[in-house]
């Protein structure tokens, strides 16, 4: 369970090349934050117990594709609106598009 006890949920393909995951790596190595901040949150992300999703399959690369031309997602951006309407969650993001996408499949936004 995330904070507040909701339902944390991503792609496995997020959760192996996560891009915030990868900033952290960059950022200690160019010393713009300390190993000790970055292991802190990392520790914090682990307290979320979020739930990695299965990786996609075949059968679900056009079902995939769709949703991103659709909605001119990107794969990765596609992924998460995909997850959110297969578990029937909300979908937490700040980005326009994908916020509208979301709306489109008539899903809550958070």
């Amino acid at each position: 369970m995330g904070a507040g006890g909701q339902r944390v949920a991503c792609p496995l393909s997020v959760a192996l090349g996560d891009p915030e995951l990868r900033r952290i790596g960059v950022a200690i190595r160019r010393r713009r934050i300390t190993a000790d901040r970055g292991r802190e949150f990392l520790e914090q992300l682990a307290t979320l117990n979020f739930k990695i999703d299965r990786p996609p399959l075949v059968v679900d690369f056009p079902r995939l594709h769709s949703l991103a031309l659709t909605y001119r997602l990107t794969a990765y951006d596609a992924a998460y609106l995909d997850l959110a309407k297969r578990l029937s969650l909300p979908l937490a993001t700040n980005d326009g598009d994908l916020r509208k996408a979301a709306r489109g499949e008539h899903l809550e936004v958070v």
